[in-house]
């Protein structure tokens, strides 16, 4: 009894002795007040598009998606925060945690739909909390084929011609343009030209572009035939495009 009651004492005479300052802060648990400044939600995608493409990359089947929170506060660091990503309404464990500003997955989803992103952001005590989402569309690659020659080529991602005239014992140049495919060069795509049942073949950097010259043909009036280009990835089989030209022979 002796000694439970000394020890009693001597916790008592403890408490007394802490300045009363350094009480206060021990005895204070309150948190500072967190203010949002502003938040942005920013995805991109990996795909491929042309040297000076102005528009954003659209993701397409199996690209590499990246979702970047950009949080602004006052009263504490953002690293500090809990982050949970929520994909297609589904918890992303092993994604999320302190500080995990970004998301990064593949889609599995194509053209028309779209994968939805929930973020979650908060403190230990919940005392800050809030939430963003934003929708991110899928779509098809694309190919846009222009004339070579044509003026307006210098402009980014414009229709694709559909008719265009060629003359007789004249070379003319086509190039094709690919937008939105899971490549990192061109040289990852085949390309595939036909114009009257020849076929040409080739993946390089310069496979896109080919040199058109009909001879020996007599044309009374006009003569029409298709100009095929069909391409296609070489490292996701699946993905290819094809675009027809009607060429108008003179």
């Amino acid at each position: 009894m002796f000694s439970k009651i000394s020890l009693i004492l001597i916790i008592c005479l403890l408490c007394i002795s802490i300045p009363l300052e350094i009480w206060a802060l021990v005895s204070d648990s309150s948190e500072q007040e967190i203010n949002l400044e502003s938040i942005d939600l920013y995805w991109s995608a990996d795909t491929y598009v042309p040297f000076g493409y102005e528009g954003r990359a659209l993701p397409t089947t199996e690209s590499l998606i990246i979702v970047e929170a950009d949080l602004k506060i006052s009263g504490a660091n953002p690293s500090g925060l809990k982050y949970s990503w929520f994909l297609d309404d589904v918890f992303q464990e092993a994604k999320s945690g302190y500080g995990r500003k970004s998301l990064q997955f593949y889609t599995r989803r194509s053209k028309g739909s779209h994968h939805t992103v929930l973020l979650k952001i908060f403190n230990e005590s919940r005392s800050f909390y809030l939430e963003r989402t934003i929708d991110i569309p899928i779509t098809n690659p694309e190919i846009v084929v222009y004339p070579k020659t044509d003026s307006k080529i210098g402009l980014p991602y414009l229709a694709s011609v559909e008719n265009f005239n060629v003359v007789v014992n004249q070379e003319s140049s086509f190039l094709a343009l690919p937008y939105f495919f899971n490549i990192k060069s061109l040289q990852d795509l085949e390309f595939e030209w036909t114009v009257e049942n020849q076929s040409v073949k080739e993946s390089s950097f310069i496979a896109n572009v080919f040199g058109l010259k009909i001879v020996n043909k007599q044309v009374a009036g006009s003569l029409g035939t298709d100009l095929n280009v069909v391409v296609t990835n070489k490292t996701q089989a699946n993905q290819g495009v094809k675009k027809t030209i009607n060429l108008n022979i003179f």
